[in-house]
């Protein structure tokens, strides 16, 4: 089968103080992600890179043939394509080694936030996606979402819109002329 062509925005460059959904599908939607060790893992590496690439991470929610995310670049120099890549690479490295499959897809698909979306509810609908899928009762009794600091519901948990990185994150969103669904 050929490849397809990168599903990423031609006109964007995915650098810069935006907010992304991303959803990471599992190679051919295979229930890989379900090992409370390897979930542990990937939440690490996630954590690394994003410090490393100066990306906060709003919200997360790894299901057995999936990945949620909601992220949010920090500055200028905050560029999504690297920080996806060296996420995918060094969890799918690992899991490789360990299981000898492919586990993710080739690609991610990813939504750059309006300036009017609501982050919170974002969040809340990734969150929410264990319930959906009939795992849990709670969103906050997933095991694999997080962080658990803005995890709606949990004692001393805050709304993800309140602040991120010490700046509100009503600063870190698109222009409303920027294209908002890429897929």
């Amino acid at each position: 089968m050929p490849r397809r062509s990168s599903p990423r925005l031609q006109s964007f460059d995915y650098t810069g103080p935006y907010v992304y959904s991303i959803t990471i599908n599992t190679n051919a939607g295979r229930s890989y992600v379900k090992d409370d060790r390897f979930v542990r893992f990937c939440v690490n590496v996630l954590e690394k890179e994003a410090a490393a690439r100066a990306f906060e991470i709003v919200a997360y929610c790894f299901m057995p043939n999936h990945v949620h995310l909601l992220v949010a670049g920090l500055d200028e120099i905050s560029h999504l394509k690297p920080f996806m890549q060296q996420f995918k690479q060094i969890t799918g490295f690992a899991f490789k080694q360990d299981h000898g499959a492919s586990l993710w897809h080739r690609s991610y698909h990813d939504r750059v936030l309006r300036r009017e979306e609501s982050i919170g509810s974002v969040a809340a609908y990734i969150w929410a996606n264990p319930v959906r899928a009939g795992l849990v009762a709670r969103p906050e009794d997933y095991l694999y979402s997080g962080p658990p600091g803005r995890l709606l519901g949990g004692a001393g948990r805050q709304r993800p819109d309140a602040e991120v990185g010490g700046q509100s994150l009503s600063s870190v969103r698109t222009d409303p002329a920027t294209p908002s669904t890429q897929g």
